[in-house]
């Protein structure tokens, strides 16, 4: 149990600071710098500075999705921690994890900034106009996670 609470906290911490530091770095550039191809691979970088919640939801209410995103973290953290004390699959510790370092970043965000910076898109038809950063792909996949662990018990 130890071993899965520690490995648990050093993969939220790893989302959390990875996060942080690249939009760290988005920051520090200029903005006529974006958008800009990635190297060889197929994103393409971007600053952008999200006051609401997903797809702009509650943009002109940032106060809003600050409260909004900080009690979905606090019942995340209610209702699924706890149950880390008890044994639980890879799939439960890992999707936990994710979604607590994403969140967490994004909630710092907000408190810090009035506002997410997301910084990367890809290329595929039905999502290439969203801008993510890698807290919300993390909550994402932590969510998909989650979900193949409940159907799959």
């Amino acid at each position: 149990m130890k071993q899965t609470l520690i490995r648990f906290f050093a993969l939220a911490a790893g989302i959390f600071a990875l996060d942080q530091s690249i939009k760290h770095r988005i920051e520090q550039m200029r903005p006529e710098q974006f958008p800009k191809k990635a190297g060889n691979i197929p994103v393409t970088l971007h600053r952008s500075h999200n006051r609401g919640l997903f797809m702009n939801m509650l943009e002109n209410r940032p106060n809003s999705a600050a409260v909004l995103s900080s009690a979905a973290l606090g019942m995340f953290s209610v209702f699924y921690l706890p149950s880390l004390r008890n044994k639980c699959s890879a799939f439960y510790m890992t999707g936990a994890a994710l979604i607590m370092g994403g969140a967490l970043s994004n909630v710092c965000d907000r408190f810090s900034k009035g506002y997410v910076v997301d910084y990367f898109s890809l290329p595929v038809k039905p999502i290439r106009h969203v801008i993510f950063n890698i807290g919300d792909f993390s909550i994402f996949t932590g969510l998909s996670a989650l979900l193949w662990d409940q159907l799959s018990s």
